[in-house]
């Protein structure tokens, strides 16, 4: 007898593997390729890391790619009485930022000055960011004194004064040293969709085969003599049934996985990363510095 339970068929079904299966596997492709992100960023844009003598690991420094070009460096107009040269009388202790440096005195004006600090907090360096003009003698340079607190002085600095001649525009081999990684792109892929189809078709069916044969002999025969004559006759008959009869099942399953990804937004760490290294280009001098005068 005919079984028309699909539902029965289709409970059967290990669908936990089948639909389970390829999401599993897309969670453990996205596991992958962030894995392969960390790998990327590590082994392009940092040095192996090292380890001192007592064993403790150092991390790499960031790789750097150099590309040397030409800059033009314009021409200055002579001054009288610019400010040449800063000299740091003592270097002053416990700064926890560049002090202000103010310019006072000389009768001139336009000079600005910017204090350098080292690592311990004193002033190793006072920059001419502009030279200013007309200063008869040298200003006063006062530094603002740093927090208060035991061991800190404030650091004094002088200031000589000059004439500085004109200079023409010229161009100046330079270096612009730029991080690997604020150049090259980051793989970062996201699963953006995953679409399963699975489709079962079960088509039940029962069959039923009769058939009948049958068959008749016969034969005769006669003979005659000097007496009664003689007769035989024999015949046959015979019959064949055959039936069969069943049930059958054919299922067909498909299973269609489409997975899409795409180059996903950096995460917000990341992002703040390459901001430092952005900010840590450096444009210098090549060591192998050579001067043009610019053309005009």
């Amino acid at each position: 007898m005919l079984d028309l339970n699909h539902g029965k068929e289709l409970s059967s079904i290990d669908f936990a593997s089948m639909i389970g299966g390829p999401l599993v596997a897309v969670v453990d492709a996205q596991a992958a390729a962030a894995i392969s992100t960390v790998d990327f960023i590590k082994s392009v844009g940092f040095y192996p890391d090292t380890k001192d003598s007592s064993g403790k690991t150092i991390p790499g420094d960031p790789v750097y790619v150099t590309f040397k070009f030409p800059k033009l460096i314009p021409g200055t107009d002579a001054v009288t009485g610019a400010i040449t040269g800063v000299t740091v009388s003592d270097q002053g202790s416990g700064y926890a930022s560049s002090p202000a440096v103010s310019v006072s005195g000389g009768g001139g004006s336009g000079a600005v000055l910017e204090a350098i600090l080292d690592s311990e907090g004193k002033v190793v360096e006072i920059r001419i960011v502009s030279a200013g003009r007309n200063y008869a003698t040298a200003p006063t340079l006062t530094l603002d004194p740093p927090p208060a607190g035991s061991g800190t002085s404030t650091a004094t600095a002088t200031a000589t004064v000059g004439n500085v001649s004109a200079q023409p525009a010229k161009y100046q081999n330079m270096e612009l040293q730029v991080p690997m990684l604020t150049i090259v792109p980051i793989p970062y892929l996201r699963v953006e969709e995953v679409e399963i189809k699975f489709n079962a078709k079960i088509n039940s069916f029962t069959y039923e085969n009769s058939s009948t044969s049958s068959r008749f002999d016969a034969a005769a025969s006669a003979s005659a003599g000097w007496g009664w004559g003689k007769a035989k006759i024999s015949a046959s008959y015979s019959t064949q049934k055959s039936s069969s009869s069943g049930t059958q099942v054919n299922r067909t399953y498909s299973l269609d996985i489409r997975v899409r990804a795409e180059q996903d937004e950096l995460p917000g760490g990341m992002e703040k990363v390459l901001g430092i290294l952005e900010g840590a280009m450096r444009e210098v001098p090549a060591l192998s510095a050579s001067t043009v005068p610019a053309t005009t």
